[in-house]
């Protein structure tokens, strides 16, 4: 059904059954369409930082196929995955993960990239077929990168930012991070500081000068806001909403990286300056009034 790449997703762990074996192995080698298959790196040697041994589909002695690793970087500990690893070393050789394998299989070039990115899990909905259906899917799989494995098996399963995923679906999520990646523009530290700097100052001055509105012509509903004290609650999560939103689309749409975090910390502390400018203005002017 001509797809443009096949990656497989399953481990075919040492000889089964000859006849079985036998025929798998031939399917493998009557493919016309590139095709990735899976390894497993085993026993990770700290000191070496590396792994030292390896489980490869048992037909690798006969076929030259191209392999990648589909190890999961949630350390053991069923930890929310956020990252895929691009390549590790295995007895002083450099292995590529799964969908590593499957970008430079496609003609693209994964040496510039880093040891490992942030999995993008965008809004996507990812055709499934069953086995006994493809016969009658051909659209779906025709010009595409098709990828085979199981969905369903819990032992395969991980926590992600958007829920459960198999295994698979991971490695989807993983493969089409890579296909849509931007190399990000990072921003220098001094800019950041004056970008916080400006943004810090405009800050200040939305607070003041809603305090100042409401201080003048006094009306019910500004003695409410005033002394409810909404404004002071309601402007700072708004201003955190914006600052997050407009980082998110710099980076997202033009993969600039700027410092959220460090306009954020530093907003909280224009807050925090604001409230101690305020309770000293008022114990100034109120040690003034008793003098008098």
């Amino acid at each position: 059904m001509h797809p443009t790449l096949i990656g497989v997703d399953v481990l075919f762990q040492g000889e089964k059954d000859e006849d079985e074996d036998f025929a798998l192995t031939q399917a493998v080698r009557g493919l016309k369409s590139p095709i990735v298959f899976s390894c497993k790196l085993l026993n990770y040697d700290d000191a070496e930082m590396q792994f030292t041994d390896i489980i490869e589909p048992y037909f690798i002695k006969d076929i030259n196929v191209a392999l990648g690793y589909t190890n999961i970087t949630d350390n053991m500990e069923k930890a929310t995955i956020r990252e895929l690893t691009l390549e590790q070393q295995c007895n002083g050789k450099r292995t590529l993960s799964f969908p590593a394998r499957i970008y430079e299989v496609l003609g693209y070039n994964i040496k510039s990239y880093p040891q490992s990115l942030t999995i993008n899990y965008l809004s996507m909905i990812f055709p499934k077929v069953n086995a006994i259906d493809v016969k009658e899917n051909d659209k779906l799989i025709k010009d595409k990168i098709v990828l085979v494995g199981d969905l369903k098996d819990e032992s395969d399963m991980h926590l992600t930012p958007i829920g459960k995923l198999s295994g698979l679906n991971l490695q989807a999520y993983s493969l089409l991070t890579l296909l849509t990646h931007k190399t990000p523009h990072i921003v220098p530290k001094i800019i950041n500081w004056i970008l916080c700097f400006i943004l810090c100052y405009i800050f200040t001055a939305i607070l003041f000068f809603v305090d100042k509105r409401l201080s003048s012509k006094e009306s019910k509903f500004k003695i409410f806001l005033k002394e409810s004290k909404l404004p002071n609650k309601v402007i700072p999560i708004i201003w955190f909403a914006l600052i997050s939103f407009i980082g998110f689309l710099a980076f997202s749409f033009y993969g600039i990286y700027f410092d959220i975090i460090l306009i954020l910390s530093v907003s909280v502390f224009v807050i925090e300056c604001k409230n101690i400018y305020i309770g000293i203005k008022k114990a100034y002017n109120n040690k003034s009034t008793t003098k008098k």
